[in-house]
């Protein structure tokens, strides 16, 4: 079976799944090597200077705890209104343990229903307080593949999401198409905590009668932070260059995603595209059979980190990894400085168009390019053997 490299899981990996554009490996011009205009000789118009790349700027911290009081805990309390939550928001992010119990990350469903005492719905676990019509509907979720518990989530209203922003400090905005995710991190424990605006549909305190308000949809989940998957130990150490399919499976077993050219085919008419975006599809290989890793999430991807292989005899040629920014140049700069805070001051670097390109020397002898995806938003990170 022909396997492709591009990704399509959804519209937005399609949109951001073209290779970065191409680097180049050292970028220094080369100095004029013309002697200097003797006397009486005319003189040579001075050549246009090359332009140097501005240095990378330090990281900023945007990926840490930001915590008012970072050594605060979330404690309970008794809700003022029927709608307040029942604890507050302190220290740096955590899972509430007075309504998740010891429930953790990884359990399986019937070990987890019991260490939150909720009640288990195929993938959905439900926990509920008060009682009708105000009562607080708090859920885990297991992942679809493992049926291990991934995520913990439920609905907050703007006074808790201004609660939050007291306890944890600002969060980090990143927008992805027109969805705005709001996030903090704790780095420590490995754990994202990420809001979505919504509309919660619930009883009035004084009508009792439902009604929509604004809210956001508020969930719990590990991810990867981005300076340990391109640190020394993280991601980019692991040996993917000239590996098989069967042999990335063998090695990744809960991030590997095959798909057949048909179920690339089903996903692709479910979306609903029109025909000409299905011809790019098509064009750009992703209606074909697909063999990609979805790794846990950075600070800034949304359902996972999608690692693309470029596939040459069968083996791993390269790949690339998106670190998705949306429009915010400060999260842009960030990403980058990560990057170079890991693997040190960039060997070579280009300009395309208004875009600076930067190659860095890798972990086992690769080289790490640094470019944009097609629509600009994201980092695209291509890992391939050093030349």
């Amino acid at each position: 079976m022909k396997l492709r490299a591009v990704v399509f899981t959804s519209l937005v990996a399609f949109a951001a799944c073209g290779k970065s554009k191409p680097t180049a490996s050292d970028e220094s011009a080369p100095k004029s090597s013309e002697p200097a205009a003797s006397a009486g000789s005319a003189a040579k118009p001075a050549e246009p200077k090359a332009e140097v790349a501005p240095p990378i700027a330090a990281a900023r911290g945007l990926f840490g705890c930001h915590a008012k009081d970072p050594a605060g805990t979330m404690t309970k309390r008794k809700p003022a209104t029927p709608w307040q939550l029942p604890f507050t928001f302190a220290g740096c992010p955590s899972i509430p343990a007075d309504i998740y119990g010891t429930a953790a990350f990884g359990m399986d469903a019937a070990a987890a229903a019991k260490a939150a005492k909720a009640r288990v719905e195929d993938t959905s676990a439900y926990i509920y307080l008060g009682k009708s019509p105000f009562r607080y509907h708090f859920s885990f979720r297991l992942a679809e593949t493992t049926e291990k518990l991934e995520k913990f989530s439920f609905n907050i209203d703007a006074e808790a999401f201004d609660e939050i922003k007291a306890g944890w400090g600002d969060p980090v905005v990143t927008v992805h198409l027109s969805d705005a995710y709001n996030a903090w991190y704790n780095p420590q424990t490995h754990l994202k905590v990420t809001a979505r605006a919504d509309t919660w549909n619930r009883a009035n305190p004084k009508t009792r009668e439902d009604e929509d308000v604004p809210s956001y949809h508020l969930y719990f989940q590990p991810y990867m932070p981005l300076a340990e998957l391109v640190g020394k130990d993280g991601f980019l150490s692991k040996p993917i260059l000239g590996k098989t399919v069967a042999e990335l499976a063998a090695a990744f077993p809960d991030w590997i995603d095959i798909k057949s050219k048909g179920e690339n085919k089903a996903s692709m008419d479910k979306m609903g595209l029109d025909q000409a975006t299905q011809e790019k599809v098509q064009a750009m290989g992703a209606a074909g059979d697909t063999a990609m890793l979805q790794l846990p999430e950075t600070e800034t991807n949304v359902y996972h980190t999608l690692v693309q292989p470029d596939w040459n005899g069968g083996k791993v040629e390269s790949y690339a990894v998106l670190l998705p920014f949306g429009k915010d140049p400060a999260l842009k700069q960030e990403i980058l400085a990560t990057v170079a805070a890991a693997l040190g001051a960039p060997t070579g670097a280009k300009k395309d168009d208004a875009n600076w390109e930067y190659t860095f020397a890798g972990p086992n002898g690769t080289i790490v390019e640094m470019g944009m995806s097609t629509l600009d938003e994201d980092w695209s990170m291509r890992v391939s053997a050093k030349k």
